[in-house]
This record gives C-alpha cells, sequence and structure tokens, in this order.
C-alpha cells in the first residue's frame, strides 16, 4: 500500500536545532546583560551611599556665594569689603572629614588687600566654614564659620591654608605667612597662626601665633673688632687726618648682629590627653655661632589655646 502522507522535511529538520540554539545564545546573552545592568546599579548605589549627599564643588560654590556674592573673574577671587578696603578671598584649603558620624566639608579661606594701600598691606582676612553635607541638592545649606584679620606692620609675601590635627578625632586649619618688605636687602620673618576645631560647642578657637623664621641677613652689618681691621699704606698715613676729623663726641654707628632662625614643629602624643604636643627644634646663627634649642610647645586641653616655652618664645620677641 502506498504511503498518502507527507514525508518530513530534511531540510526543516536540520534547521531546528540552530533555531534552539540561537534561542538559547540570545537568552544566555540577555540574562548575562541584566546581571551586567544590575551590578552596574549595584555598584552605583553603593558609591552614593558611601558618599556625602552633596557635591563637594557645588558646596563650596554655594558657600562662596552666599557669603560674598559672585567670583569676580577680574580679580580671581571673591570680593570682601569691610569699614577700610576691599580684600580678595581665596579658597585655600578644602577637606571633607567625618565629625561624629556626620560627613562635612572644612573651608579654610583668607584673602588680602585689593590694591596698594601702605597700611593694610600687612593685613590679613581669614574665614574658616564647617559645612554640613548632609542632605539634597536643593535643601538649604547649613554651615557655621568664624571670622577675623591679622595685621602686620610690613606688607605680607605669602599666605597659605592648610588642615590641621592636633589630636585624634581633633582638626583645624594653620596659616602660614610670610611678611617683610620682599626684597633682599631686608629682614625676612614667617609665621604660623593656629586655628582648632571645637566641635562640641560649634566653635572655632584661635590657639596662637608660633614663629618660623627670623632672617636679616640682608640688612645687617657686621663689625669687625678695631684690631682685626687690615692696615694698608693708605690708612696709616691718614690715620691723623682721620682722628682730627672725628669729633670727640661722635660714637660710630651701632653694629646689627647677623640672626637666622628657623622652627621646625612636630606633633607628639601627649599620654592621656586628646590633644597632641608640638616638639618645637630651631636652627639659631647669630654673629656666626650656631646652635640648636628644642622646646616643648602645649596646647590647654579645655581652651586649645598655646603655650609657649620661654627657650623658644625668647629667641623672637623683638624680632618683629
Amino acid at each position: 500500500m502506498e504511503n498518502s502522507g507527507k514525508q518530513p522535511d530534511p531540510a526543516a529538520q536540520a534547521s531546528t536545532p540552530r533555531r534552539q540554539r540561537r534561542w538559547r545564545a540570545l537568552k544566555w546573552g540577555l540574562t548575562g546583560a541584566a546581571v551586567a545592568v544590575l551590578g552596574v546599579i549595584l555598584l552605583g548605589v553603593a558609591v552614593y551611599r558611601s558618599q556625602p549627599d552633596r557635591n563637594a564643588r557645588d558646596a563650596v560654590a554655594a558657600v562662596m556665594q552666599n557669603e560674598y556674592g559672585a567670583y569676580s573673574d577680574e580679580n580671581e577671587g571673591w570680593l570682601y569689603r569691610d569699614e577700610r578696603a576691599t580684600f580678595v578671598m581665596h579658597v585655600l584649603s578644602e577637606t571633607q572629614v567625618d565629625l561624629d558620624g556626620t560627613p562635612r566639608l572644612l573651608l579654610g579661606v583668607a584673602g588680602q588687600v585689593l590694591g596698594d594701600d601702605v597700611e593694610l598691606l600687612g593685613t590679613i582676612q581669614y574665614r574658616y566654614f564647617v559645612v554640613d553635607m548632609r542632605g539634597k541638592n536643593a535643601e538649604t545649606l547649613q554651615y557655621w564659620s568664624t571670622s577675623g584679620s591679622i595685621r602686620n606692620p610690613l606688607p605680607v609675601q605669602r599666605v597659605e591654608v592648610s588642615l590641621f590635627r592636633p589630636g585624634k578625632g581633633l582638626y583645624g586649619w594653620q596659616l602660614d605667612y610670610d611678611y617683610g618688605e620682599g626684597s633682599e636687602e631686608s629682614a625676612q620673618l614667617s609665621s604660623r597662626d593656629l586655628f582648632v576645631l571645637d566641635a562640641k560647642r560649634e566653635r572655632i578657637v584661635y590657639s596662637g601665633a608660633l614663629p618660623l623664621r627670623f632672617d636679616n641677613s640682608g640688612i645687617c652689618k657686621q663689625s669687625l673688632p678695631e684690631a682685626s681691621r687690615p692696615v694698608t699704606p693708605e690708612t696709616e698715613a691718614g690715620a691723623s687726618m682721620v682722628v682730627a676729623a672725628n669729633e670727640p663726641d661722635e660714637a660710630p654707628e651701632p653694629a646689627t648682629p647677623c640672626e637666622r632662625k628657623t622652627v621646625s614643629y612636630t606633633l607628639k602624643p601627649q599620654p592621656g590627653s586628646l590633644v597632641d604636643a608640638l616638639v618645637a627644634q630651631a636652627e639659631v646663627e647669630e654673629s656666626g655661632a650656631r646652635r640648636t634649642v628644642v622646646g616643648l610647645v602645649r596646647f590647654d586641653p579645655h581652651s586649645f589655646k598655646l603655650r609657649m616655652p620661654a627657650s623658644i618664645s625668647g629667641l623672637f620677641n623683638g624680632a618683629d
């Protein structure tokens, strides 16, 4: 009996496994892509949760805009005007830290007078901000700050602000500045002012000033003893004329002793205290003689005020 049923198509039979393989490949490809996308999302969430809610750059811009107005492209800074003059303020230090489980942005801002008012060239305006980095960007930025000024009789040549950590969990700022006439023929001085953040009381304490450098080698006059002065024929022949020319009551110009003094400071933990001390090491050169002086600068654990040792402060009394 003749089989009239439809015979299977060999080509169709061969294509069925290929479709299954393609489908399996597509399915695994889609699954892999979904896993990759999920991984990226989870990574983004982890990064987001590990970072403060606010963007640091936006926070800095918002704080400075709120306090000083728009940035001045012409003066490359923010302008602060008081009753005496206008100062150009710059953000010189910005650091994100964790204070008692709260992300904070610590800003150190300082500026000098705009213009050439001689009486104000030695003045530094400073301000320090503690910014709460929690919350959404659309919410009002919360922060607190302190401000003040440092006045020197000589023009300030350089200003730097950096983070300062005087102990575990403690933060603050150190403001370094050089002052003097700014030439090789003048005395050169450097100083450092310290500020400690008292987070529990939401205040910033001015701890005090540390001397860094005094160098008058550009203006000192070192007199040679009379016996050590070289005698030349011209000097010998004109000795009587010199004696006759000098009046008895004329005194020789007093010599200015040459002095170079530099001090470095190293933090040293103090047993039983949350505040470290500073080991001060001064390298002193006076009239050609060299010596090293070491002292311990302590902080009052409650007020954070500096306690300078006499061995160090005595080197600079009257130097500026």
